[in-house]
Order: C-alpha cells, then sequence, then structure tokens
C-alpha cells in the first residue's frame, strides 16, 4: 500500500509539474472500521452503478479546475453523508493497487486508526524545527 501512496502522491506532482526532492514521511497507520464501501469489489460497482474503469479514468484535477465536482468525488461525498467510515478505490495510478479514504466525522464506537511505532514517530518529530 505505500507504494500506491507514493505513486499517487508523484502523479500528482507530476500533474501540476511540482519539483519534489523526494523528502517525504513515510509512517505505517493502522485501521479498523465497521463500516467500509469497497469499490474494488465489481458486484459493489454494479449495485451501484458504477464502473472502474470510469473511476480511473476520469480526470478529477481538470474536472475540478473548471469549478465541477468530479465523479470520484460526488461518490466520495455520498459515501460520507450516508455514514460510511472510509472508502476503498482502485488507483489509477497503480494496476491492483488500492486506496483508502477516510471520513473521520463518521467514525463508530469502536473503529480506531493508529501509528504504528507512534512513540518514534514524536520523538523524530520534536527533534525537528518548526
Amino acid at each position: 500500500m505505500a507504494s500506491v501512496a507514493l505513486a499517487e502522491s508523484e502523479a500528482n506532482d507530476r500533474y501540476f509539474g511540482i519539483v519534489c526532492r523526494k523528502a517525504r514521511l513515510h509512517v505505517c497507520i493502522g485501521m479498523s472500521f465497521a463500516r467500509v464501501l469497497d469499490l474494488t469489489v465489481a458486484p459493489v460497482l454494479r449495485k451501484l452503478g458504477l464502473k472502474a474503469r470510469d473511476l480511473q479514468a476520469e480526470d478529477w484535477r481538470k474536472i475540478n479546475g473548471e469549478r465541477h465536482e468530479s465523479l470520484t468525488q460526488c461518490v466520495g461525498r455520498a459515501a460520507c453523508v450516508a455514514g460510511v467510515e472510509a472508502l476503498l478505490t482502485p488507483s489509477a495510478c497503480v494496476k491492483g493497487g488500492v486506496n483508502i479514504a477516510c471520513f473521520p466525522s463518521n467514525k463508530a464506537g469502536n473503529s480506531e486508526v493508529f501509528l504504528h511505532d507512534e512513540g518514534g514517530i514524536k520523538a523524530m518529530l520534536r527533534g525537528r524545527r518548526p
């Protein structure tokens, strides 16, 4: 999943012509949710009247630049309004890769999001200049 997140981030940089020195902080986040909408599963997409290729092929940045809401963002907004805690979507950058979008305002009582080695990450961040 880390390689998918990095590929998605680098695709965004390329799209906007951002020169990045590759200085990124990688952390491992654990998640456990009760209400997940998995858009990587064909029966779920069919039930919603969606096609994976349509979600992956959309140029959401261009659509946003034209001041319109993209299909993918519309689906995400609808999922959030419906009370979904997280949305799994196919990556447009990595074949077979999966993205996750979390909606913290919908977190159920038994769900959790946590950093692995949180103490180590905090110690490292304390050593950095603000």
